[in-house]
Formats: C-alpha cells, sequence, structure tokens
C-alpha cells in the first residue's frame, strides 16, 4: 500500500517509482541499472494522465494498491531527468534550470513526455527546450549539427517514432520552420522543404505560410527602418540649415 502522509491526505502518499536509470558506486564508477524514486502520487497524478489513470481512487491496476511502478524501455538519462523533474513538484521550474539540454536528451525527454501522457511538460520542451538545445549549436561554438544531422536526428527520428500514429508530431512543426530559416542561410544548397511535400503536405503548408510571415514581417522591418532614417536624415538636414556655417 502507498504510505499516507502524517495529515492522512491520500494525495500525498508516496509511489515508488522503478525505471532503467544508472546507478553509482565508488569509487565514481556508473552503470545502468534499475533505479527507485520516492514521489508524491499527486505530483504524478497532475502532470501525467497515464498516472493519473494509474493511481487514482478506484483504479483496477495493481499499482494503485502496491504503491510501486515499474517503468521499462525508456531513455535512461531522459526518464532520470522526468522522474527527477516530477518529484520536486513543480517539473517545469526544475527542467528550465536545467536548460539548456544536450539535444540528445531534449529528444528524448520530450518522448518521455508524450508516452506518460505528460501535455504541459511535453508542450514545455517543444516550445523551448528542443529550441534552445539547438540554437545552442546554432549560435555558440560547440559542434554544429549540420543541415544532414538535422534531418536525420530530428525529423527523421520523430518521424519514425510516431510513424504508427501521425509521423512527425504537429507541435514540432515550428522548430522545423526555425531550422529551414537557419539551414538556408548556413546550408543554402540542402533541401529541407521538397521531401516535405510528398511526406506531409499539411507541413509543407505550414511551413510555407510561417515563411511568407517571416518575409513580410522582414520587409515591415526594412520599410520601418527606412522610415526611421529618412526622418533622421531631416532632422539633420534641418539642424545644419539653422547653424551659422549654413547661413553664411
Amino acid at each position: 500500500m502507498t504510505s499516507e502522509s502524517s495529515e492522512g491526505d491520500p494525495g500525498r502518499s508516496m509511489v515508488t517509482v522503478w525505471y532503467d536509470g544508472y546507478t553509482f558506486s565508488a569509487p565514481l564508477v556508473v552503470r545502468p541499472g534499475r533505479v527507485s524514486l520516492s514521489i508524491q502520487k499527486q505530483y504524478l497524478t497532475k502532470k501525467s494522465g497515464y498516472f493519473k489513470a494509474m493511481l487514482e481512487n478506484g483504479s483496477s491496476f495493481k499499482e494503485a494498491n502496491s504503491g510501486v511502478i515499474e517503468l521499462h524501455e525508456d531513455g535512461r538519462r531522459a526518464i532520470d531527468t522526468m522522474m527527477n523533474a516530477m518529484a520536486t513538484g513543480d517539473a517545469h521550474s526544475y527542467l528550465r534550470y536545467l536548460s539548456p539540454l544536450s539535444p540528445d536528451l531534449a529528444r528524448q525527454s520530450y518522448l518521455v513526455a508524450d508516452k506518460y501522457d505528460m501535455p504541459s511538460l511535453q508542450a514545455l520542451i517543444a516550445i523551448e527546450l528542443l529550441p534552445q538545445s539547438l540554437t545552442l549549436s546554432w549560435d555558440s561554438s560547440v559542434p554544429k549539427i549540420t543541415a544532414s544531422q538535422f534531418k536525420t536526428n530530428y525529423y527523421d527520428f520523430f518521424n519514425d517514432h510516431f510513424s504508427a500514429v501521425a509521423g512527425y508530431p504537429e507541435d514540432l512543426w515550428p522548430l522545423y520552420t526555425e531550422a529551414v530559416v537557419y539551414y538556408q542561410g548556413a546550408e543554402p544548397d540542402f533541401d529541407l522543404l521538397s521531401h516535405l511535400t510528398s511526406d506531409k503536405p499539411e507541413m509543407a503548408c505550414f511551413i510555407a505560410k510561417q515563411l511568407s510571415k517571416k518575409l513580410a514581417a522582414a520587409e515591415d522591418t526594412v520599410k520601418d527602418l527606412s522610415k526611421k532614417h529618412f526622418a533622421v536624415s531631416t532632422l539633420e538636414k534641418n539642424f545644419y540649415l539653422r547653424t551659422p556655417a549654413a547661413k553664411q
């Protein structure tokens, strides 16, 4: 049975989660192994539809009575990161604190969030953490992710993983759009778009619309800068005409 808190609040009962992680032993030896972590039940059920269905009152799952959950077949670093995030009670802040994640950890964490039905954490990873991990590679001195590597490690990776559902996830379309913009400048000869017309035409249309919006915004910025330049030039001209040198 799950252990109750001193106040007797069932939501604060502790659940033991076992998963494939890493074990540590002296002197600083790290090995793959089964790891357990005690997490408040309410932290799990609040963020995860999977754990909510498993642990809430009336559930027919054995875990609801035993208070022990066995997880398998997840990326070791990703499941460890996500479970530790859940254990804090503020998973969003924990993950933001760790950011920027490595590209591989960000990708695998997205899969964990999807697998265990953690929509708010999945959105956080898609909107913030995955783009940040890529931006780190694009903007810093760390080894760059080439356009070919991006297609393999991001598009092909997610497309293959979710092929039984709908392929490359829709909430990652904006990420792909940003990659198209970046690699058009960094590697203009590499084509990231043509395959989408047959693979995912809806995604191709989405990206085309987003690129059109970016182009329109860029044109507006240029026009605005031109207006400001004209205004500054006019002020400079008027100021010069008022100087004694101009009146001579």
